[in-house]
């Protein structure tokens, strides 16, 4: 990381004079660029104890179901649970979803994930088939991998570095997917609104109508007034054809 208390070696590289007023924290970094970095290590070292491994390992234990407790599920009578707290027998915990390739290198640009690309790389948008096939193919993770990664990751050392908060990202990430299905605890913002709305807190059926109307079209909508251009998926067409010929081989 390049900053204004760097040896003029380090400085050289940036091109262009330092300017005070543009300068970033108490240690006067070039860039927010450098900034982020440097806060990014700083909390990845801060976090690198004992006590956070002790405490990811608990979690991971709670999120696959291990400690779930059947008195307290009948007890408190959550809107959604699933038949088998125990999330590891789920068939989504071997299944590809729609994070399978978060935190996944993209050999071609180094940057990490389905859109990984950079300024001399551009992501070329080609539709949601694309994103798929991407997702199912080899470089896409289940659950239960990233679970095994990380497990042998905790496995290596007493704290928590730098590989394992990486791959604990990717873990949490992708079992929010298994987590939060139909066939699960459901997502949380439906149970939450379901219990407000048993208090009389909220109206349940207008809460579903602004969320349809949010995701795609208010439902109460005539039908002929809605947008079904054809147009649309021909400009989407069009501009990725332009990416594709943008973009460098």
């Amino acid at each position: 990381m390049r900053y204004h208390a760097a040896d003029p070696e380090v400085q050289r590289p940036n091109g262009r004079p330092l300017n005070p007023i543009r300068t970033c924290g108490n240690n006067q970094f070039v860039t927010m660029i450098d900034y982020r970095a440097a806060t990014r290590a700083h909390l990845a070292r801060l976090v690198d104890s004992t006590h956070s491994r002790q405490s990811l390992v608990l979690n991971l234990t709670c999120m696959k179901g291990h400690l779930v407790n059947a008195e307290c599920v009948a007890k408190y009578g959550p809107p959604q649970a699933p038949k088998d707290p125990d999330l590891t027998r789920s068939p989504l915990y071997d299944q590809k979803n729609k994070c399978a390739l978060t935190g996944v290198l993209n050999e071609e640009t180094g940057a990490y994930g389905y859109t990984s690309r950079s300024i001399t790389h551009p992501f070329v948008n080609k539709g949601m088939q694309h994103f798929r096939d991407a997702l199912q193919g080899e470089k896409g993770l289940t659950f239960k991998r990233c679970t095994e990664m990380l497990e042998a990751l905790l496995d290596k050392e007493c704290g928590l570095g730098e590989e394992a908060q990486f791959a604990a990202g990717q873990a949490i990430l992708n079992f929010r997917q298994v987590y939060t299905a139909d066939a699960h605890w459901g997502r949380p913002e439906n149970v939450v609104m379901q219990t407000l709305a048993e208090h009389g807190l909220l109206s349940l059926a207008e809460t579903k109508r602004l969320d349809a109307a949010l995701i795609h079209e208010d439902p109460n909508k005539n039908p002929l007034k809605r947008n079904k251009s054809l147009v649309g998926p021909r400009l989407q067409k069009i501009d990725t054809q332009i990416q594709e010929i943008r973009s460098p081989r």
